[in-house]
């Protein structure tokens, strides 16, 4: 409730990129067009006082709050840490302001339709969506030792583990790089403890670019 989460060190991490707000040619064009608002209006409205940050890694923003969350809800030594974090992503096309710029680039379909890894793939088509999860520790050291925190709402599910990195030097700034890739699930694969033999199921990003999903399905 929302008495109960006032004044609590709640982390509010979001995923958002573009925006059209900032078009606005009214006094909420100043303030909704900046990318900070977005999170820090969540945390003005619940009244948390973590973190507030709003995130923008491109098709990854939503994965890279939840990255942001989990580690703020991790121990750090003497390190203050979130009582819980909300994370996620919102994305509307209230317009077409940038829909120009994306055809330009060779993104967005010419068919109109997403399909990836066919040949006859040639992009994505963009939709409205927006999704959110609430973030907290499972467990708490108690006298150097690892227990399950009691009383609390039942889980969902459990991140078993998060990574994220970057391709650095690459052949060009948009295009995927494989061993990046690799290296970051298997990092992932290893923090969570598992192998491989595993993992049931494999969510890709789907570009719809003949390149981009040939490099995603070889890495994998």
């Amino acid at each position: 409730k929302k008495g109960k989460m006032m004044n609590c060190l709640g982390g509010v991490y979001l995923g958002s990129s573009m925006t059209i707000f900032g078009q606005v040619s009214q006094v909420s064009g100043a303030t909704g067009g900046a990318a900070s608002i977005n999170s820090n209006r969540f945390s003005f409205c619940l009244g948390l006082k973590g973190p507030s940050m709003t995130i923008d890694t491109e098709s990854s923003s939503s994965l890279s709050a939840v990255y942001c969350g989990c580690e703020g809800v991790q121990d750090k030594g003497r390190g203050q840490i979130n009582t819980f974090s909300l994370s996620g992503g919102v994305a509307f096309q209230l317009g077409t302001i940038w829909w120009p710029q994306l055809q330009s680039a060779g993104l967005l379909s010419r068919s109109g339709r997403c399909q990836t890894f066919d040949a006859s793939a040639d992009g994505y088509m963009m939709g409205d969506g927006c999704g959110f999860v609430v973030l907290k520790r499972l467990t708490e050291t108690v006298e150097g030792e690892q227990v399950f925190i009691k009383d609390q709402a039942e889980a969902c599910g459990v991140v078993a583990a998060s990574t994220m990195n970057s391709n650095g030097v690459n052949s060009a700034m948009n295009a995927p790089n494989g061993p990046s890739e690799q290296e970051l699930v298997a990092e992932a694969v290893r923090h969570a403890g598992i192998t491989g033999i595993n993992v049931d199921a494999v969510e890709v990003n789907g570009q719809g670019a003949f390149m981009a999903d040939a490099v995603e399905v070889d890495s994998l």
